[in-house]
């Protein structure tokens, strides 16, 4: 099957979550040689993965009486 570069963009995140079979994975590597802007946004979307990383490090934990405050003040 050939991808073509907008059913590719969509792929971006099954492909750094590695969400793909090995099939797609090497058409999909394959396909970044034949669009190289595509490459560039995988780049894109893998730094931006990596930054996710670091913010969930920097949030802190959820209190553990959180939801029955909230449920209180709901009421």
């Amino acid at each position: 099957m050939t991808f073509k570069p907008n059913e590719l963009r969509k792929m971006i995140p099954l492909y750094l979550n590695g969400r793909l079979s090995e099939s797609e994975r090497q058409e999909f590597e394959d396909a970044l040689e034949k669009y190289p802007e595509l490459k560039h946004e995988v780049m894109e979307f893998s730094a931006i993965k990596g930054l996710y990383g670091e913010i969930g490090s920097e949030i802190p934990p959820v209190s553990s009486n959180l939801y029955s405050k909230i449920i209180l003040n709901i009421r």
